[in-house]
């Protein structure tokens, strides 16, 4: 493999570490930031509370992202197998 094609594949990791991983991180922690301030204000310290709330927000977002991220990961596979 020559310099351009490591060039792509690590274009190729920035984009899902862009497109999959920061969409999820970030929502989920925000998410679970916002669920704790408000079962702190509350004193509500159920932990289902908190993990039903994050697996709904992750199951929501994998919808609506699975376009991008298969396109991504597509992509991925395409140069690693030329």
């Amino acid at each position: 493999m020559n310099i351009l094609g490591n060039y792509e594949i690590l274009n190729i990791f920035y984009k899902i570490l862009i497109y999959i991983v920061l969409p999820i991180l970030a929502s989920v922690s925000l998410v679970s930031l916002l669920t704790g301030l408000l079962q702190s204000v509350i004193t509500i310290n159920d932990e289902a509370i908190s993990y039903s709330l994050k697996i709904i927000t992750l199951t929501v977002l994998l919808y609506y992202l699975y376009p991008v991220q298969y396109e991504t990961l597509m992509d991925l596979v395409r140069i690693c197998l030329q």
